[in-house]
């Protein structure tokens, strides 16, 4: 099995949330990789930039959760599940990605889909050449890779 995208992480790890108690990341990164049945070699995978893959995927699955309010923080590496991500896990979704956490203004100013607010011509916008299936950083660092590319 390969290790599965941030976005496939999400909808697991507001479930572990989901008795309503805190956990600790390490805790969620052991159920997680646990779930996903991932080998001793994609529990070691390092991405180029240093951090595991596989926890480094759990992380931003955890930031983009936070952003939208369905879970909060309990201290440094503790998180409980909010009465919005109770209410999520009630409605029992197949999935939980951006598309859906787009619906929750907080995460649309996270994300910079915002459309509420006027924007001026002259504002700089970056492509959105973005593959889903990688986390920000790795989308960073592929980005990175294609500019050196083209400079070479």
């Amino acid at each position: 099995m390969t290790i599965p995208d941030y976005q496939t992480f999400m909808l697991p790890f507001l479930r572990i949330l989901g008795d309503e108690k805190e956990h600790t990341l390490k805790e969620i990164y052991e159920k997680l990789a646990n779930l996903f049945e991932l080998t001793d070699e994609e529990r070691e995978e390092l991405l180029p930039s240093g951090p595991i893959k596989y926890k480094n995927r759990i992380s931003w699955a955890q930031t983009y959760l936070k952003k939208a309010g369905l879970l909060e923080s309990a201290g440094r590496g503790k998180f409980y599940i909010t009465q919005r991500g109770i209410d999520v896990l009630n409605e029992h979704p197949d999935k939980i990605d951006v598309n859906y956490l787009e619906r929750y203004k907080e995460f649309q100013e996270f994300h910079g889909t915002d459309n509420s607010s006027s924007q001026n011509e002259d504002d700089y916008s970056l492509p959105r050449s973005i593959e889903t299936n990688l986390s920000p950083e790795e989308n960073l660092y592929k980005s990175y890779q294609d500019v050196r590319k083209g400079l070479i």
